[in-house]
């Protein structure tokens, strides 16, 4: 694939997490999840890390992806954080529903540092990796 190829899935992935994170009223419902789980494979499917020429590339290239990732997981794990924090069944006042939206907005925003960190950490190192295609360097000549 090449690289633009990569920052449109990346782009498009990011876009479309934001736009079903945001648009949903109310609860989250198991169908959110879904849609998590078909970006996060539409992002595996058409985003590859390039290796990077220096670290400071890398940096940037991973905390990108880290964060879409991070999102994506967030979207998929909202409706069990929503029902964890009240059962989709209760009965929900406007004040008790603004406290759920509250608690389930916070243990959501805990959730993405949570998964961003690690995500950004791993993806620096792939990035940071040689490539496969690089030449091989030959040894210096042992002859005495």
């Amino acid at each position: 694939m090449s690289r633009r190829t990569d920052l449109v899935a990346l782009a498009g992935v990011a876009v479309a997490g934001i736009i079903a994170i945001s648009s949903a009223e109310g609860r989250y419902e198991p169908f959110d999840a879904i849609s998590g789980v078909v970006l996060a494979i539409l992002l595996i499917s058409f985003y590859r890390i390039p290796p990077s020429i220096n670290w400071r590339d890398a940096l940037y290239e991973a905390a990108s992806v880290a964060a879409v990732g991070a999102l994506l997981l967030c979207i998929m794990v909202a409706p069990i954080i929503d029902a964890a924090v009240a059962p989709l069944s209760a009965d929900s006042s406007a004040t008790k529903a603004m406290e759920v939206t509250v608690v389930v907005s916070s243990r959501l925003s805990w959730t993405w540092l949570m998964a961003f960190i690690p995500l950004w950490i791993t993806l620096f190192g792939i990035a940071l990796r040689p490539s496969a295609r690089s030449t091989p360097t030959t040894p210096p000549d042992t002859a005495r």
